[in-house]
Order: structure tokens, then sequence, then C-alpha cells
């Protein structure tokens, strides 16, 4: 079994001290959210997506705190009528991102707000 931690649980924290935490908890992995509703400030997509030296030297942190990657999560409403397409710009990035450090599992959130007049979202 695997155990770790989404970092938006220490978004106060620098990069360096949430892996230090994480492994100094006997944890295995990261889940890394990659923007939209998280508040973690620990990864910058479009820089990792653009230059090959800084994705490795990311990745080098983590591997050095003996941490692997678990998860990129896209928090966000892809499906929300009106900020959706940004957020679908960054569920798309997240999966272009993984595929290039091959994180194995991309997560994000579905549904949508209800419509006018519905008591629940969708």
């Amino acid at each position: 079994m695997e155990i770790g931690l989404i970092n938006d649980s220490l978004s106060s924290r620098s990069f360096d001290e949430v892996l230090e935490i994480a492994a100094g908890l006997g944890l295995s992995s990261i889940e890394l959210p990659t923007c939209n509703w998280s508040e973690a400030p620990h990864i910058n997509l479009d820089a990792l997506l653009d230059n090959e030296a800084e994705r490795a030297a990311f990745m080098g942190r983590i591997a050095d705190a003996g941490l692997g990657i678990s998860a990129l999560n896209a928090n966000g409403n892809q499906l929300h009528p009106v900020s959706g397409p940004q957020q679908d710009e960054v569920l798309r990035k997240t999966i272009r991102l993984a595929q290039l450090m091959e994180v194995p599992t991309v997560l994000c959130m579905s549904g949508l707000p209800g419509a006018a007049g519905d008591s629940s979202p969708n």
C-alpha cells in the first residue's frame, strides 16, 4: 500500500518543507495540485511543461526526499459554465505534464453548479 499526501494540506509551507514533512512521516508519495482551486504554490505548470531541465530538477527534489508522485490534480470544475474553459485548459496541460513526468494518474473534479431554481449541484 502506498500512503501519501496532497500538498494542498501544507499550502502555507515551502515545497522543501512539504517534502521534508512527507519524508519525515514515512510517506511514500505526494499528490501535486496543478492549479485552479488549489492554494498550494508548489508547482508552476507552464514552466514545467516548457522546460525539460526545470522538470528534471523538480522531479529530482522529490526523488531526493525518497518520495514519488502518486498523481497530479487539476483541481477544478471543467464543466462550469463560466470558468470551465480556463479549468479545462489546466486539465489538458496537467495531462500533458503527467505524460512527460511519467505520473500514472491525473485527478479532476466533475459536476457543475445547479441551474436557476435548482436546489443542488448537478
